[in-house]
């Protein structure tokens, strides 16, 4: 089911950019 990965996918990729955001917030303090 392509449509599943793709589902897949997008989470990774935004629980990856969140923890981007977190870490570079972290920096900034």
């Amino acid at each position: 089911n392509v449509n599943g990965v793709h589902d897949i996918y997008f989470v990774f990729k935004g629980e990856k950019d969140l923890f981007n955001f977190d870490w570079w917030q972290f920096v900034q303090k």
